[in-house]
């Protein structure tokens, strides 16, 4: 076996790595959290947001509209969400944790914290800053930056 050092890369493999990280990522939270994750993004945002437009978290998350209406009616009906009527631009709604929403993301968090430091595990900290600068990085090349 090749150490990352020596191996060959092959750039034309990058998307198919990108793809697989992305799924054993997002599957083994989903796995961990129990929640699916469009529903966690959304929660996650609002609660770091304090409160969001659902307009705000279509940009944020780079989905349809539809898309973000669906999940937030769920976690509406679910008491975890609730939505208002912006009182100066009724065009927009509104997003806020409920107590129960709140309670329930911060107790994710938790397993969150756990997830990351499984993920992360003999990775130095200079590592940890070079991957996020990099993706950043991709993110800014392809015109995706926030």
């Amino acid at each position: 076996m090749k150490s990352a050092a020596t191996e060959t890369i092959d750039r034309g493999n990058l998307l198919v790595e990108l793809s697989a990280t992305y799924y054993g990522v997002t599957t083994s939270f989903e796995g961990l959290a129990e929640i699916e994750m469009p529903k966690w993004r959304i929660l996650f945002l609002i609660y770091r947001n304090e409160g969001c437009t659902q307009k705000r978290l279509t940009e944020l998350i780079r989905v349809a509209p539809a898309s973000i209406t669906r999940q937030v009616k769920l976690l509406e009906a679910g008491q975890l969400i609730r939505r208002e009527a912006d009182v100066l631009d009724n065009r927009l709604t509104w997003v806020f944790l409920t107590e129960s929403g709140k309670t329930y993301v911060e107790k994710k968090l938790d397993l969150r914290r756990q997830f990351f430091e499984t993920m992360l595990t003999g990775l130095s900290e200079a590592e940890v800053v070079t991957f996020l600068l990099t993706m950043r990085r991709v993110r800014a090349n392809l015109g995706l930056s926030e």
